[in-house]
């Protein structure tokens, strides 16, 4: 079972007025995947970044409102389809 932890980043005082976390990431060696409750391109939805893959907060597709399981599995589901279409890629350049 993939453990997300809580990935906020506040000052003091900030974390005094986020009540539920908003931010979560999973790491695996060096792929990271990071959901985040809305950013400033996305304000009400989640967004992922996934920096080894070059994807930096990219619209989910969920709303903001949804539980951050939704938006985790979600960003696992398309990191792991990039990363399908990859490996596909590189197979048919090896074939070349």
């Amino acid at each position: 079972m993939t453990q997300w932890k809580d990935a906020y980043i506040a000052d003091e005082n900030e974390m005094k007025s986020v009540k539920p976390p908003v931010a979560f990431s999973v790491t695996s060696g060096g792929l990271q995947i990071w959901v985040a409750r809305g950013h400033r391109s996305s304000p009400n939805e989640w967004v992922y970044t996934c920096r080894a893959l070059g994807i930096y907060a990219m619209p989910i597709g969920i709303e903001d409102t949804a539980p951050p399981k939704d938006a985790q599995a979600r960003a696992h589901a398309l990191v792991g389809g990039v990363m399908t279409d990859l490996r596909t890629d590189f197979q048919k350049l090896l074939e070349e």
